[in-house]
């Protein structure tokens, strides 16, 4: 998998909260219109508003709201980004 460069812009707060959503099972995060960040399991497609699973009907238990956590702020995360795969391993490597 090559690297996205949003990598570079994570800082360790972040990275604690990346291996916990990833032992939980989530994959992917994005960030909706209203700025609402969001983890998923399976890499998301943008709608109108929002992001939405893959092949699966909008379903607020798949769609895991990240408001509560206000130390993690993931500001590099756009509305007009792609989604981020969380799964990077080499980077993990490197940084502990």
């Amino acid at each position: 998998m090559e690297k996205d460069p949003r990598w570079d812009q994570i800082n360790a707060r972040e990275t604690m909260y990346i291996r916990r959503w990833i032992e939980y099972g989530l994959n992917w995060l994005a960030r909706d219109k209203t700025g609402q960040l969001y983890a998923f399991q399976n890499k998301p497609e943008r709608k109108s508003f929002m992001w939405i699973e893959e092949g699966s009907p909008y379903d607020k238990t798949k769609n895991i709201p990240i408001t509560l956590l206000n130390e993690v702020k993931f500001l590099f995360m756009k509305w007009e980004d792609e989604p981020m795969n969380i799964h990077f391993e080499e980077w993990f490597d490197n940084n502990g």
